[in-house]
């Protein structure tokens, strides 16, 4: 008789892959981080070395020829345009019309004898 051997396995560690992301996301944040440093000035000092007014500066503007003309009275203005006179709407006294609206002015239905 033949003995029968039977080999059963099963996965309980995470594996490669995971593995392989959480190295590639150290080294990006690695990265990240030595980026801000180097970029974001993390060593150097906190004080200007270089003082402005350390030397002297001469700075020598010519002024222009013809200044130009500025008036201090502005000119008057104009006379604003005529408004027309506000028309009254017309009076409603009953309840709404459902029938189209008239942009118009509206005019009296004549009287029966």
């Amino acid at each position: 008789m033949a003995d029968i051997h039977e080999v059963h396995t099963s996965e309980s560690g995470s594996g490669v892959a995971s593995g392989m992301v959480l190295g590639i996301v150290l080294v990006v944040l690695i990265l990240a981080v030595a980026a801000f440093a180097f970029f974001g000035g993390a060593f150097r000092p906190a004080t200007n070395t270089v003082t402005p007014s350390g030397g002297s500066t001469n700075v020598q503007v010519n002024p222009p020829a013809n200044p130009p003309k500025v008036e201090v009275n502005p000119p008057a203005p104009q006379a604003p345009a005529p408004q027309l006179p506000a028309q009254p709407g017309p009076a409603q006294s009953g309840p709404a019309q459902s029938g189209p609206s008239q942009s118009g002015p509206s005019q009296p239905a004549p009287n029966k004898p």
